[in-house]
């Protein structure tokens, strides 16, 4: 019997045959972006469309087109953090390796940082005191007194200079142009020209509209005219210890501009640190000689042994600040996971956090080598063996790692290994710290000092003075260590001091960029203006103080407000610092913004969803057993995860099919790599039979290999 078709009927199978149609290339063509993407091409076209209607209608294509411009911004955000991060790693070595010639160490950090940010001029100025000189005389005034008191055949006469200051200028010390360093000696007064207002006003100096005559008039750099000058104040403890001026043909990036600015205070913190640690030794030289010419004095003998007693007392104080420092440092260290390996990487100590993330114990781990938590394939490639030849020379790594826990499942750290040196000087051990992608921050210092007591005799003064130099000398090397520690945490961390009600004391540039205040307009200010008005009149915050008060440190990611009044999520710690009494005297706020992170995670979160409302997912490991499945799926295929959860994907194939040489060979295509897509036959759970069209995507590690397969499908008709 001849079945007549309606022409409604047949218009409505027609549009039903294009819409599957549409439907299969929107899926295809997901599929190829996909892909383009997954081999690092991130400025693939999306296929078939030029950027019309097509794809601003297409919510699959909108998204992925939205992923791949978040990936885009977040390499390009990579890449800058790397760049910034090598160059102040090489900038370390450089102020570590020429303090002891201040000169080769000026040149060195000039045509450095003139190469490293591609510019083409640049000169240092240092601050220059003029006819400053101070003499040490009030010993040698008591000696002439003595002298004159208890001999009259004696007449010790003193030269006494006052301290003066006459006059402050800036001093260029380093000139580089042009690929080659330039000799030209150059001093520039306060306030004269834009490097002397520079020094004045202690900000940066970004200019892009440069006069002709710019550098004739205001620089002492040279006469070409540059696309752009940057002109930067060094400042430590917004003190201004010398000025940064470099010219370009290319425009300075923002950070660029940051970097300079960090390095800066770097900078300014090594030359306060070397003009102080020549002044303590011309200190000392003077001491030494008043000690030979008092030796035989019993009342200068009484005088010097007060003044080692008062510097027995700062000896004192220091030690309880670095304990408190100390201490403060440890509670980090309490937020990170750490290990120590020896310099051949043999492990010699894991904390609590490293072995909950690894599952392993203590004693499991003591004694074997790295190589137990990385991909063995790894291991033997040049790139590991380079590893640990960098750390051996006392290189720093830090980065982003893919290490395996005790059942060999991954986990992503970001980590930090740092070479450490023992009181000798040399290299002794590793430390590793790290955080999983949820968890943040490292930093772990150890100082400690020994005194001894000096003794009242005449002999025991020269013992006693010599104890006191190689104490002076233990300070300063602790107090560089220490200096260097507050610079690596004010580098990388916003940090905040609050008095132990809760009033601002403090905080550094990173906390006051974060949250976009001023220094003024908090200090003093109750912690609350960070809170949410309901949050902050909570009893739960109450609590959080009373805990803080009572010498307890608080951990975790916290949500706070910017002046702005926008949501800002950070990873944060809260120290209490304690004085020799155990009491606290104030607390020490260690935070890092993650409120980027938190919103890229709930970006791949909403397009997952979306992804899972318009297909049935299912996924499988390498040899066909099911992982798990979206409900779509499970509904399609009449089954409850639990029942097919472990079992082999055959289970939904026809009956005879599964031992097929065509399906064994479905299997090993997708253990290869490759994609296959197509309409399918399959069967559910009561016996039914629907035809679906799918798609099967191998997923790779990063190192290409297939680790799962996602299958992506939708329901065409039930047979």
């Amino acid at each position: 019997m001849l079945k007549v078709i309606t022409s409604r009927k047949w218009k409505y199978l027609h549009q039903q045959e294009q819409s599957l149609k549409t439907l299969e290339s929107d899926i295809t063509h997901a599929q190829q972006f996909i892909q383009l993407i997954q081999a690092g091409d991130l400025a693939a076209p999306y296929p078939g469309t030029d950027m019309t209607d097509t794809v601003l209608n297409n919510p699959l294509a909108t998204s992925l087109i939205t992923m791949r411009d978040q990936m885009k911004i977040i390499a390009k955000k990579e890449s800058e953090r790397t760049w910034t991060t090598e160059g102040l790693a090489n900038f370390a070595e450089i102020l570590r390796s020429h303090q002891t010639d201040i000169d080769k160490l000026y040149d060195n950090i000039l045509t450095t940082l003139v190469k490293y940010v591609k510019a083409n001029q640049g000169g240092l100025f240092i601050v220059n005191t003029s006819d400053i000189s101070q003499t040490i005389h009030t010993e040698q005034e008591a000696v002439s007194q003595l002298h004159s008191n208890n001999s009259h055949k004696t007449t010790h006469k003193s030269n006494t200079t006052l301290a003066t200051t006459e006059s402050v200028e800036l001093e260029m010390v380093a000139c580089y142009a042009y690929d080659r360093k330039k000799y030209i000696h150059k001093k520039i007064g306060i306030g004269e020209g834009l490097t002397g207002q520079c020094y004045l006003e202690a900000e940066t100096i970004y200019l892009t509209d440069i006069p002709a005559d710019y550098l004739n008039i205001t620089s002492g750099l040279g006469t070409a005219s540059p696309s752009s000058v940057l002109i930067v104040p060094l400042k430590l403890d917004e003190k201004v210890q010398g000025v940064l001026e470099l010219a370009s043909f290319n425009k300075f990036e923002t950070y660029q501009i940051e970097f300079i600015e960090k390095l800066g205070e770097s900078i300014a913190s090594t030359i306060s640190n070397t003009r102080a640690s020549l002044q303590t030794r011309q200190l000392l030289e003077m001491s030494q000689k008043q000690a030979m010419e008092l030796k035989s004095q019993e009342e200068v003998m009484r005088q010097n042994l007060e003044e080692m007693a008062a510097t027995q007392e700062e000896i004192k104080r220091r030690e309880t600040d670095g304990q408190n420092l100390l201490i403060a440092f440890q509670t980090i260290m309490n937020t990170f996971a750490s290990i120590e390996f020896d310099m051949e990487g043999n492990i010699l100590d894991a904390n609590q956090n490293f072995l909950n993330t690894m599952g392993y114990t203590s004693e499991e781990l003591k004694g074997k080598h790295h190589r137990l938590f990385v991909d063995p394939i790894y291991v033997q490639t040049p790139d590991y063996i380079e590893f640990w030849r960098n750390l051996q020379a006392g290189n720093v790594f830090t980065g982003e790692v893919l290490r395996y826990s005790k059942n060999r499942q991954k986990v992503w750290m970001q980590v930090s290994y740092a070479p450490v040196k023992n009181r000798e000087g040399r290299y002794a051990k590793v430390i590793k710290l790290a955080t999983d992608i949820t968890a943040q921050k490292e930093l772990e210092f150890a100082t400690q000092q020994q005194y001894e007591e000096l003794r009242a005799q005449e002999e025991e003064l020269r013992q006693s003075m010599e104890e006191m130099e190689a104490t002076q000398e233990e300070i300063e090397r602790q107090n560089i260590e220490l200096e260097g520690l507050r610079t690596a945490i004010n580098s990388t961390l916003a940090t905040i001091e609050f008095d132990p009600d809760g009033h601002i004391l403090t905080a550094n540039d990173n906390f006051l960029k974060t949250m976009g205040y001023p220094l003024a307009d908090i200090f003093g200010k109750h912690h609350r203006i960070f809170v949410d008005p309901i949050y902050g009149n909570s009893d739960s915050y109450r609590d959080f103080w009373t805990s803080l008060r009572q010498g307890k440190s608080q951990i975790g990611e916290v949500k706070r407000f910017n002046s702005k009044g926008r949501e800002i999520w950070l990873s944060a710690s809260y120290t209490p610092v304690f004085d020799q009494e155990r009491r606290v005297i104030k607390i020490i706020k260690f935070a890092q913004d993650i409120t980027a992170q938190k919103r890229l995670t709930l970006d791949f979160e909403n397009q997952l969803t979306a992804i899972n409302k318009s297909f049935a997912v299912i996924e499988f490991n390498t040899k066909g057993e099911i992982l798990t499945a979206n409900e779509n799926f499970l509904e399609l295929m009449e089954y409850s995860l639990s029942e097919i959860q472990g079992i082999h994907h055959s289970i939904f194939v026809l009956e005879g099919q599964e031992n097929t040489e065509e399906y064994l060979q479905f299997w090993e295509k997708l253990r290869q790599g490759e994609f296959i897509s197509g309409e399918f036959v399959r069967q559910t759970k009561m016996g039914k039979q629907v035809r679906i069209k799918g798609s099967y995507n191998p997923i790779f590690d990063t190192n290409g290999h297939v680790y799962k397969i996602v299958k992506y499908a939708q329901q065409l008709s039930m047979l």
